[in-house]
């Protein structure tokens, strides 16, 4: 594994076993619940979560897939793939492993829908990664992403510097052409808006939003970045 996967999973890792999982899953499913809202999911079907963390994609996926389908989440986490299994040890038709989205060990066509939220950005060739998934999607097979570190985000600039991890930057329009260089068609991107009330008695300035107003203008105005697109 590289120096760079190490420091990714190592921190991810660390976030797990402080807690950060579940506050993660509360933050961004106003929005991921949106992104895979997209996905023509039906029962049957295989579906991939891409940087799974505690699995709650998965588990909305598994109901939607059906008993004769299949819920799949990667996590290059251990300690977060741990977590997901225990959030899905009731399920029946989902499976969680340690990978990262460069080295799926998936046959291809395995999968009609992958879903990846919060994730790619990690990854060192994003072109690359995109056309590794497109290599394990079946025919008409749909990708959605859910980026909250893009160029047009105002906000995010000094993400990487606090995170101390390599993350790449592309803008709405770069994620599109990534999309379409992979091999994806119908490629489209739209913004997701999160409607949860910002508490002004909790908020602490940092991570680029000095004031709750700005919190307010990111979520309402900015938005979440989705970008979708089908095998064809």
């Amino acid at each position: 594994m590289s120096e760079t996967l190490v420091t990714v999973q190592d921190t991810f890792d660390q976030w797990a076993l402080e807690g950060q999982d579940a506050r993660m899953e509360q933050g961004h499913w106003p929005t991921a619940s949106q992104l895979i809202k997209c996905l023509d999911i039906k029962p049957g079907q295989w579906v991939l979560d891409i940087g799974c963390g505690n699995g709650y994609v998965i588990q909305w996926a598994s109901e939607q897939v059906g008993s004769q389908g299949r819920a799949v989440g990667i996590d290059i986490s251990p300690t977060m793939a741990a977590h997901a299994k225990l959030k899905l040890k009731e399920t029946t038709n989902t499976s969680i492993m340690v990978a990262d989205v460069q080295n799926m060990p998936f046959a291809p066509e395995s999968f009609h829908h992958v879903v990846s939220v919060e994730c790619l950005y990690y990854t060192s060739d994003v072109l690359s990664a995109l056309q590794k998934i497109e290599f394990i999607m079946a025919s008409g097979g749909q990708l959605a992403v859910m980026v909250d570190f893009y160029k047009d985000n105002p906000y995010c600039a000094t993400w990487p510097e606090l995170l101390g991890l390599p993350m790449a930057a592309y803008s709405e329009a770069e994620y599109r052409d990534l999309f379409e260089a992979a091999g994806f068609s119908q490629v489209e991107t739209k913004r997701l808006y999160n409607p949860t009330p910002v508490d002004a008695s909790s908020f602490t300035p940092g991570w680029g939003f000095n004031s709750v107003s700005d919190v307010e203008h990111f979520r309402q105005q900015v938005g979440s970045l989705a970008i979708l697109g089908r095998k064809p």
